[in-house]
Parts: C-alpha cells; sequence; structure tokens
C-alpha cells in the first residue's frame, strides 16, 4: 500500500458509524469529526470499510498508525468492547503518539484501553458534542505546533552538527592535522560547505582563504563578505578583519567610520588587536575625534592582554615607566 503520512489516525468502532446492513447512520458523531476536522484542513486516515481486520489488521495497521503523529480515540460504549481498538490503542501507546481520548459517551473504559490512557486527558464530547468538537479541532492543531517546533529545532540540531563537521573537516586539511594532508583546496571546499550552512567560523576561516588567496584566488570582495556575514553574527575576528578592510579599502572604498565601528565591536568582546586598533583610532582621530584618554583606556586593556604594542604606546604617552 502506499505510504502517505497523515496528521491523524482516528481510532472507532464501525458499529457507531453504519448499521448492520452496512448503511451509514444518520447524524453520526463519527461523520460530524470527520468533518469537523476536514473543515480545519487536518488531514486523517479512518477505515471507513472496515477491510483492516484479521491479517490485514496485524500487517498494515501498525505501519498506518507510525504514519500520524496524533492518535485520536473516539470512546463509545462500542469502541470499548471493540479488541482491534484497544489493539491500536496499544500500538499508538508503544509508538509514542500523542493520544487524544473523545468521551462520545461517557461509558467506562474497558480494562485494557484503561490501562493506557488512564492518565490522559480527554475530549468530554458527550457534555457539548459542538464545543467537543471544536476542541478536538484545537487540541489536534495545539499538538501539531508543538511537534513541528520539535521537528524544526532536532532539524537545526542536525543542520548544526553537519556543519561544524564540516568546518572541522576543513580545520584538518588546513593545518594538515589528523592524518590529513595539508590541502587548502580542499580546505575552502569544506568551510563552503560548512559556511552555507549558517557555520559562523567557517565563513570567517573561508573569508581569511579568500583575503590570503590560500586554496582559492585571491578575491578581497569574497572576503570582505564573508567578514561582514560572521561580524553581523558576533564573530569577533571577523569584526576586527571587516574593520581593517574598510580601513585599508579591501574590497570595499576606505571608509573610517565604518573602520572604527566594527573594530569597537570586536575591542568591546575583549580582542586586543581590535583594542589596539581603537585606541590608535582615537590617537589619530581615524573615523573619530581625538581622544587621548580614551586611547590610553584602550592601550590598558589590551596591555592587560600582555599586548606588546599597547606596552610601547602606553610607555610613549607616558603612561608606563620605560623599562
Amino acid at each position: 500500500m502506499e505510504q502517505t503520512k497523515y496528521d491523524v489516525f482516528i481510532s472507532y468502532s464501525r458499529h457507531d458509524y453504519v448499521d448492520d446492513h452496512e448503511n451509514v447512520i444518520p447524524n453520526n458523531e463519527v461523520s460530524k469529526i470527520i468533518e469537523a476536522l476536514t473543515d480545519a484542513g487536518i488531514t486523517y486516515w479512518i477505515d471507513k470499510e472496515g477491510i483492516y481486520s484479521g491479517d490485514k489488521f496485524t500487517e498494515e495497521l501498525p505501519k498506518i498508525i507510525k504514519l500520524a503523529p496524533i492518535f485520536v480515540y473516539l470512546s463509545t460504549a462500542n469502541a470499548n468492547k471493540s479488541k482491534y481498538t484497544s489493539k491500536e490503542i496499544a500500538i499508538a501507546d508503544e509508538y509514542g503518539k500523542y493520544i487524544i481520548p473523545v468521551r462520545i459517551d461517557m461509558t467506562p473504559y474497558s480494562d485494557k484501553v484503561i490501562f493506557r490512557i488512564a492518565d490522559i486527558s480527554f475530549i468530554k464530547y458527550a457534555v457539548n458534542p459542538t464545543k467537543g468538537r471544536e476542541d478536538l479541532v484545537k487540541s489536534i492543531k495545539a499538538h501539531l505546533k508543538e511537534i513541528e517546533l520539535i521537528s524544526n529545532s532536532e532539524a537545526e540540531k542536525r543542520l548544526q552538527q553537519d556543519a561544524n563537521t564540516s568546518f572541522l573537516t576543513g580545520n584538518e586539511f588546513y593545518y594538515g592535522m589528523n592524518g590529513k594532508e595539508m590541502d587548502y583546496t580542499e580546505a575552502v571546499y569544506w568551510y563552503r560547505k560548512a559556511a552555507e550552512k549558517g557555520h559562523i567560523e567557517a565563513m570567517y576561516s573561508l573569508g581569511n582563504c579568500y583575503f590570503h588567496g590560500k586554496g582559492v584566488t585571491r578575491n578581497y570582495n569574497k572576503a570582505k563578505d564573508l567578514y561582514e556575514r560572521a561580524a553581523e553574527l558576533g564573530h569577533m575576528g571577523a569584526q576586527f578583519n571587516l574593520g581593517r578592510c574598510y580601513k585599508k579599502g579591501f574590497g570595499t572604498p576606505v571608509n573610517y567610520s565604518e573602520a572604527f565601528a566594527w573594530f569597537l565591536k570586536a575591542a568591546e568582546q575583549g580582542y586586543a588587536l581590535a583594542q589596539n586598533n581603537v585606541a590608535v583610532c582615537y590617537e589619530q582621530s581615524i573615523g573619530v575625534p581625538v581622544s587621548e584618554d580614551n586611547a590610553v583606556k584602550w592601550y590598558q586593556l589590551a596591555n592587560e592582554q600582555g599586548d606588546a604594542f599597547a606596552h610601547e604606546a602606553l610607555i610613549r604617552l607616558g603612561k608606563l615607566p620605560k623599562s
């Protein structure tokens, strides 16, 4: 049989749908529920013809139940006496499906049924059928939304894992690690695969390859674009390199204000080279008005990280004694 995925599997007794002569019972609640789901755009599977019994039940029903994330049990006196519905509930429970019992009448659950769904909240359909159908639709849609969020989250995790694997493979080729020969071309291939999946570090590394012409023809425009993508996502190395691009005109017209802005973003994250550049900008009025106090502040921050350039600058400005 063709394997089509549905939102809902409906478990019910056909005695609530057709009479002994296989005529559809007028005004039956099963038909009303099916109509409500159809109107709501919810796809479902239901054995209207009663063909899934015996060997066919054993072979096919588990496959069909597995296709739908939600299992709706239409609980009635007939359904609670059916050996098939109790088996369907057991299969759904084993597969970890969302089970929604709908109490079309208040007949107590059978022992086999109650064993599986005793602790599950049910739709009080018998009290108000119209509201019961509305509540069922709301419940199904809420579960589908939750399933979608979980599915998207899992897909994102898989994408991130795949991207990180590609990035690490790129590093192995770039640095010649873990038994791999150094190969910049291969590194670029794997960095690009990771970058296309949103891996920030890979964007930065690929940008460096384009900037230095390693494994690819040097292209400052592409390097700048990759630095910008990673910088906007918070990568401090990319922010610093983007600042250099704007300061020196690599892949973009010179723009000192933009250079200073990106140096500052990286510096605020504690990047010593960027802190030095911010200090130089303040000292030499590059993209920002001269301010010796601010220059000293940023030189001091870089010096605290052991930066030799910042140490010499502080000596030159008389803020540290000559060694």
